[in-house]
């Protein structure tokens, strides 16, 4: 069992076929047993973005009502990180010039701090 961050281009990619759709298929299973990080805010653009796909119709309104159905079952029992946690911590970091990987070292603090990674 492994712990996996997804933002929402990559949980969009569950319900909309698109490279990396079968791996994230397998990671988010509930036969795979991982947990699955996500960011609070990540409902809202998971959600916008497959009701865009069903107006644009690249997805069915079916298909599209129903990813949005599931995805509020997988969101429910994913671990939802505040992000103003992460916030607070690349604050104290922006000395650094690269802000991106600043960012990624925030979210790496913010796990450690939650317990939820160890390295």
């Amino acid at each position: 069992m492994a712990s996996y961050y997804l933002d929402a281009s990559a949980l969009v990619k569950r319900y909309a076929a698109e490279i990396g759709t079968t791996w994230v298929r397998v990671i988010t299973s509930p036969s795979a047993g991982h947990s699955v990080i996500v960011a609070l805010i990540s409902g809202a653009e998971v959600v916008a973005a497959i009701a865009k796909r069903g107006r644009m119709q690249s997805l069915s309104s079916i298909d599209a009502r129903q990813a949005i159905s599931d995805f509020g079952r997988v969101l429910s029992v994913c671990c939802r990180l505040n992000f103003s946690l992460v916030a607070r911590c690349a604050v104290m970091l922006l000395k650094c010039d690269h802000i991106l990987s600043q960012l990624d070292r925030s979210i790496g603090i913010a796990f450690r701090y939650l317990g939820l990674i160890t390295q």
